[in-house]
């Protein structure tokens, strides 16, 4: 049976503040939780709860012979998401004044659903001075999963680094050209939402803070084994710069590679490690993904417990990072 909620002073007041109304589709999730009224109702509430605002007032209803609509308010927020659970697909909705990052609502619907693929759309509506809804945020945001837990190479460790959140240090000495590991590379579309799991705990990233873009400037500095590669998987003839790019990415729609644990390495003016793209070598496997194969190797001597550095502003990759990176 609905409700009818009373409209107080306080409501009242939060009408007239700018919200953030973000539209989030979820597929391919635990069909078990989707018929769940009780997981659903933690799943909103996560969504709106603050300390200074609790939840006020919620109905959920299940449907027969399955699926569930359900509803969760605050004074200042409210969340609504209807489940198909025989489809694994659900429906949300979350407006609210509150800030909020679109990528942490993704993880949270992503954890509480178990949804392998998550997609939001972000407006901004209540400006009072243009009266118009902005799209502020529109793109497809495909989650990767990826497991580093026991994946750390020899002679290397992941430990806390300082002000920098995770890095990799040295468990023995390196000599200057000396391989300290290949990185393995797969490609993944620049906004992805990258969950990387360690022994130190889970933290999100987004493809271009966490990879490295495949541009036509890098590209034309790919060794003869990696154009080969490519040409012979994609049958191409006396193919171009522009052809080999287009067709490893699939059209740029997976333009970045992630190169696992290193992905993890920090940067610094002073560094003492660096990817040899040189040495790269690239093959595909059952699916016809591109899986990449990148050595590191010490570029000055390096004693164990130190902590290894890459210089991104120097890379074939022609990227600069920002300058509060240095150290």
């Amino acid at each position: 049976m609905l409700r009818r909620f009373l409209m107080t002073k306080d409501i009242a007041k939060h009408l007239n503040a700018p919200m953030t109304h973000l539209l989030v589709e979820c597929q391919e999730c635990d069909p078990v939780i989707l018929d769940d009224e009780e997981a659903l109702s933690n799943v909103l509430t996560e969504l709106v709860f603050r300390e200074d605002r609790p939840v006020m007032d919620f109905l959920f209803h299940q449907f027969r012979p399955s699926g569930v609509t359900g509803f969760v308010m605050t004074s200042g927020s409210r969340a609504n998401i209807h489940t198909w659970p025989e489809k694994q697909y659900a429906s949300a909705d979350l407006c609210t004044e509150d800030d909020v990052v679109a990528s942490q609502i993704v993880e949270k619907m992503r954890v509480g659903l178990r949804a392998k693929n998550v997609q939001v759309v972000e407006c901004k509506r209540g400006n009072q001075r243009s009266m118009q809804m902005e799209i502020a945020n529109y793109r497809r945001v495909p989650v990767r999963e990826i497991d580093l837990r026991g994946a750390i190479p020899n002679g290397v460790r992941l430990d806390t680094s300082l002000n920098r959140g995770f890095g990799l240090f040295a468990v023995r000495d390196f000599s200057p050209g000396e391989l300290i590991y290949v990185a393995a590379g797969e490609q993944v579309g620049w906004d992805a939402e990258l969950i990387i799991e360690t022994d130190l705990g889970r933290t999100t990233h987004s493809g271009d803070s966490y990879g490295y873009e495949i541009s036509i400037v890098w590209a034309k500095n790919w060794p003869p084994q990696v154009r080969e590669a490519i040409a012979n998987h994609y049958q191409l003839q006396n193919a171009t710069i522009d052809e080999l790019v287009v067709s490893v990415t699939a059209d740029e729609e997976f333009n970045t590679i992630i190169a696992g644990i290193d992905g993890l390495g920090n940067h610094s003016r002073n560094c003492n490690v660096q990817l040899q793209w040189s040495e790269a070598s690239l093959e595909f496997d059952e699916s016809d993904r591109p899986v990449w194969a990148i050595p590191l190797r010490a570029i000055r001597p390096i004693q164990a417990g130190q902590e290894l550095l890459h210089d991104y502003n120097h890379t074939l990759l022609d990227f600069i990072p920002p300058s509060d990176w240095d150290d």
